[in-house]
């Protein structure tokens, strides 16, 4: 709406009696630094009774009410930062954005609910029963700007870390130690090149200053009354020193009295509804003895604010599992399918991803292939190119990459499965996924394997995870039944009939290639990811085939026939491991 037609809405809100005393706010008023920063057109200014007191509200219209909600704001400056959820100029932070269906039609009902839920959360700090969202919310009350980002993983325990400035960034980052600044800054330089990480290596001393990381052990109370802008030296040693234990204290002094001081704190503050804060404190001209000892000295405290960008907690955000973090899982096959599903495996939580892949990427692929077009100036192999990328969007995975084939780093010794708490071959290839599975069956300390495979042109794809203790292997799908008169070698998954050609030339010999979309790599990768992460979090027990099937309309235009699977209901496409099992395979026997 134009502000005109929102101070005629705001007349009809004046008129319905949704505050006492209601009346227009002056146009005048509308270009204060209050509606200024809120981006309010029009507002009303009233009285509510609260608790026993009488407040005066205020309600503003942005641009696009009804459509968006109302800001309310309560005018007595002596609540403003003294209760939760009110913040400067007095606004009331009453209702996420996010998620809310508003009734456009009906401006004054949707203002009306708006007031309500302002007033309940001004009823509630007011009595006291929100005082904890104070620390529930921290991070929005600690003063201070933003100045650099955390990337060492959150744990338990009182640690030395550094805070370093890269020279072609206006940011600082905060680290667990040297190597882990190294191989930051290393991901983060405009070009990388061995030159420039040896000279990131001998610089990083003079770039980097010593602090702490000091993870609260109880939900802390918030100070009383809560500091309306920085806080003191005293209080922020107080509400560091008063959640940790007796232990932890103890170990915070002797790094504070130290040879080395810290000139900073990362502070972890646990929230009363679980998570945790991560917020900063910096200690300068420090003098005597240093301010988190027992005794303080002299010293500048300024608070600030930081980025995080570590797993523990950007894992839960994405929709990830935090104990995946420490799971290892060995990816063969680097290849469409493989690098999608090694993607999603980090998204995922996965902590540790070995990459097994000699190929290299070729540009026919680019536009199917997660990392795109290769690269001109260093050409890589495909596990070398995308463990690379892996550890450029997210730095603290840790990524282990082999450019040889499967085979010959088992028998070198390089890849030792046994290490590792998932096996998925992406390979695409069947002859190198059977000649894995029977390798792999008979040891003693084998993880789960994964297959997972792309059939041509949309038609589907599957995934099959293989179990010590449940029957059935990848074999068995190639082992055919022992009633069949002309028993062939096809895989039993497969939507495509036997016999077929699927391959394709571009250019002539030494080109060829299956057809299949970026979209059918990525479906497949989904459903071999969903399959790995019910194994890693034990919730997948047993061995199962699952598969997707797609329309058939390409296939079948391309003169192709589909198998009788492909009839089935998809509801039946996931197949446990005895059904997966057959009697006779050579591999497993068709049992456990």
């Amino acid at each position: 709406m134009h502000a005109h037609e929102l101070t005629a809405v705001a007349a009809q809100l004046c008129a319905a009696d949704l505050l006492e005393q209601a009346r227009l706010v002056s146009a005048d008023a509308l270009h204060e630094p209050w509606a200024l920063a809120h981006g309010v057109v029009a507002a009303i200014d009233g009285v509510a009774h609260v608790e026993g007191h009488e407040l005066s509200l205020r309600l503003g219209l942005p641009p696009r009410f009804p459509g968006r909600l109302p800001k309310v704001f309560v005018l007595d400056e002596r609540l403003h930062g003294r209760i939760p959820h009110v913040f400067q100029h007095g606004y009331v932070c009453y209702q996420e954005h996010e998620g809310v269906l508003l009734d456009r039609y009906h401006p004054v009902a949707v203002a009306r609910e708006a007031l309500a839920r302002a007033v309940e959360t001004i009823r509630r700090g007011l009595t006291g029963e929100s005082e904890a969202d104070f620390i529930e919310e921290l991070a929005l009350y600690w003063p201070g700007l933003p100045e650099g980002t955390v990337f060492f993983a959150a744990g338990g325990q009182i640690e030395p870390i550094l805070r370093v400035r890269p020279p072609w960034t206006a940011t600082d980052v905060f680290v667990r130690d040297r190597a882990q600044a190294i191989e930051v800054l290393a991901a983060s330089m405009p070009v990388r090149s061995p030159a420039f990480v040896t000279l990131v290596e001998q610089g990083i001393d003079d770039l980097a200053a010593p602090g702490l990381y000091i993870p609260l052990e109880r939900v802390p109370r918030p100070p009383d009354p809560f500091p309306l802008g920085p806080w003191t030296r005293d209080q922020v040693a107080e509400f560091i020193r008063q959640n940790l234990s007796r232990t932890q204290k103890r170990r915070l002094e002797d790094h504070a009295r130290g040879r080395t001081k810290p000139s900073f704190a990362i502070v972890r503050v646990p929230k009363p509804r679980g998570g945790d804060h991560l917020v900063g404190v910096q200690f300068d001209d420090i003098r005597g003895v240093h301010p988190l000892a027992g005794v303080t000295g002299t010293a500048v405290v300024r608070q600030f604010r930081v980025e995080r960008r570590d797993p523990g907690y950007l894992v839960p955000r994405g929709g990830g599992e935090s104990p995946l973090q420490a799971k290892r899982v060995l990816l063969v096959g680097c290849g469409a399918i493989g690098g999608h599903l090694a993607m999603e495996l980090v998204r995922c939580g996965i902590g540790h991803l070995t990459l097994v892949d000699p190929d290299w990427l070729r540009p026919e692929n680019a536009y199917r292939h997660v990392l795109g077009m290769p690269s001109l100036v260093v050409p890589l192999a495909k596990s070398l190119q995308l463990g690379g990328e892996i550890q450029r969007r997210y730095p603290g995975v840790q990524v282990d990459c082999c450019a040889a084939p499967i085979e010959q780093a088992l028998d070198a010794g390089t890849i030792d499965v046994a290490r590792y708490d998932l096996v998925v071959s992406a390979t695409g290839d069947p002859n190198v996924d059977r000649d894995l599975n029977e390798r792999l069956h008979g040891l003693a300390n084998r993880p789960p394997l994964l297959f997972t495979w792309l059939e041509p042109l949309g038609i589907g794809g599957h995934a099959l995870v293989v179990q010590g203790a449940s029957p059935g292997c990848l074999d068995c799908l190639f082992t055919p039944h022992a009633l069949e008169a002309s028993p062939t070698l096809v895989n039993r998954a497969a939507f495509a009939a036997a016999g077929q050609v699927f391959t394709r030339e571009l250019a002539g010999c030494g080109n060829a290639f299956t057809p299949y979309s970026s979209l059918d790599a990525l479906r497949t990768a989904e459903l071999a990811g969903r399959l790995a992460v019910e194994v890693l979090g034990g919730r997948r027990q047993a061995s199962l085939l699952r598969s997707w099937k797609g329309d058939g309309a390409a296939f079948a235009a391309a003169g192709l026939r589909t198998s009788a699977r492909h009839e089935l209901d998809a509801s039946a496409l996931d197949r446990g491991g005895q059904d997966v099992a057959m009697p006779g395979c050579r591999v497993c026997g068709g049992c456990a």
